[in-house]
């Protein structure tokens, strides 16, 4: 179980294997509303990084409360940078699984199977990292702390 005020992240020991490594993240994860404070659930998300480091990555957050997505790199760039809300985001005590594939330029969010957006980064070298990581949070300061689990994670290399 992971426990987050802003935002709690884990990232795995693995390393893309070059300076922009095509990488696919799959973490199924869900927040716990009875261990999460009332007024932490509406703003409570889940998230993946891929190509993480040096404060460069590109991020798929969720917010299941109110079914809203949002897909993001930093350095920020408004080619990527994409929003919205999807059916295909469950409510906060059942899982959802999120995918993250970044290849080449091409960075493409998925959650629970549907494809949420698919982006083309007009200046992919940007964004420099090597590393994976996921975990949870909340948008809004709390004095306790959001509440969730994942119980499958995945990294890869996209087909």
């Amino acid at each position: 179980a992971l426990e987050g005020r802003r935002l709690c992240e884990f990232s795995p020991p693995v390393l893309g294997d070059g300076a922009q490594p095509n990488q696919v993240v799959l973490a199924k994860g869900k927040v716990l509303p009875k261990q999460t404070p009332k007024s932490l659930r509406k703003a409570a998300y889940l998230a993946v990084k891929l190509r993480l480091g040096g404060g460069d990555w590109y991020e798929l957050t969720i917010r299941p409360r109110g079914g809203r997505f949002k897909l993001d790199r930093s350095p920020e760039s408004g080619a990527v940078s994409e929003g919205g809300t999807s059916d295909a985001i469950r409510p906060l005590k059942k899982p959802n699984a999120l995918r993250l594939d970044v290849n080449g330029a091409r960075v493409t969010a998925f959650v629970n199977g549907d494809e949420l957006a698919s982006v083309v980064d007009p200046n992919p070298g940007d964004v420099g990292g090597r590393k994976v990581s996921f975990g949870l949070g909340s948008r809004k300061d709390g004095k306790r702390s959001t509440v969730g689990v994942f119980d499958r994670v995945r990294v890869g290399v996209p087909e």
